[in-house]
C-alpha cells in the first residue's frame, strides 16, 4: 500500500471515530439535559400529556435516526440513548410511557421484527461441516457471559455464588444479538454461512437459559434449606 493510501485510511478511520465520539457527547447532552425537561413540560399540558408515548417514541425514532445517519453508529444505539435520558423522569410518567409503549412494541414491532429475522435464516442451510463452529460459538458464548458478570458483580460487591447465578441468568443473546448479527447480514459484513450459526446460537443461549437458571437456584435453595435446618437438628439432638 501507497503512503498515500495508508495516510488516507488513516484519515478516514480517524474521521470515522471523531464522527461517532461528536455524536455520542452530543446525544448523551441532549438526552441528559433536553429530554427530561421537554416531557416534564408535555406531561404538564393538558393537551399534549396523552401523547407522552408518541412523543417518545418520536424521540427513540429520531435519536436513532442520528445515530445512523450522522453518528455512523447502529440505531439501537440512539433509542438506548434516548431512553437513558428518558429514564430521569418521575416514576409517574416513566409508568405512563412503560404501559403505553410496552403494549405497541410486543404486539407489533417485535413480532415484525422476529418474522423478519425468521424470513432471513434458513436452517435447512446449515451443513455438517458448520456444526463444530456452531458449538465453538455456543460454549465460548455461555462461559464469556458468565465469566464476565461474574466478575463484574464480583466486583461490584456480590458474593460469588450470587455473581455465579446472576452470569448464569445472563447467558441468554436475544434481541440485542440478533439485531447486531441482522445488521451485519443486511450490509454485507456477515455472509450467510456464518449468520445461520449465529443465530442457531442465539437460539440455543434464549433456550438453554431458563433450565439453567432453574438448576442454580434449586441448588442455591436446598444448601440454604440445608443450612437452616442443620442448626435445628443440632439444637434438637442437645
Amino acid at each position: 500500500m501507497s503512503p498515500d493510501a495508508e495516510g488516507a485510511s488513516s484519515g478516514s478511520i480517524l474521521w470515522i471515530l471523531a464522527r461517532m465520539a461528536l455524536y455520542l457527547g452530543g446525544a448523551l447532552a441532549v438526552a441528559w439535559f433536553v429530554l427530561p425537561r421537554l416531557f416534564q413540560w408535555i406531561y404538564h399540558r393538558p393537551q399534549l400529556s396523552s401523547s407522552l408515548a408518541s412523543f417518545a417514541l418520536i424521540a427513540a425514532l429520531v435519536f436513532g435516526w442520528a445515530a445512523d445517519t450522522l453518528g455512523g453508529v447502529a440505531a439501537i444505539t440512539g433509542a438506548f440513548i434516548a431512553g437513558v435520558g428518558l429514564s430521569q423522569l418521575s416514576p409517574r410518567i416513566k409508568g405512563t410511557i412503560e404501559d403505553t409503549v410496552r403494549g405497541i412494541s410486543y404486539s407489533l414491532l417485535v413480532p415484525i421484527f422476529f418474522i423478519n429475522v425468521g424470513l432471513n435464516a434458513d436452517l435447512t442451510e446449515i451443513s455438517l461441516s458448520a456444526i463444530p463452529l456452531t458449538m465453538v460459538v455456543l460454549i465460548i458464548a455461555v462461559i464469556t457471559k458468565i465469566v464476565g458478570s461474574g466478575v463484574g458483580a464480583q466486583i461490584g460487591g456480590f458474593a460469588r455464588d450470587e455473581a455465579f447465578r446472576l452470569g448464569v441468568c445472563m447467558v441468554s443473546r436475544g434481541e440485542v444479538g440478533l439485531i447486531i448479527a441482522s445488521l451485519g447480514l443486511t450490509n454485507g459484513l456477515l455472509e450467510d454461512d456464518l449468520f445461520q450459526p449465529l443465530f442457531v446460537v442465539i437460539l440455543l443461549t434464549t433456550v438453554l437459559t431458563p433450565p439453567m437458571v432453574r438448576l442454580v437456584f434449586r441448588s442455591h435453595g436446598s444448601m440454604t434449606e440445608s443450612n437452616s435446618v442443620q442448626p435445628t437438628l443440632q439444637s434438637e439432638m442437645r
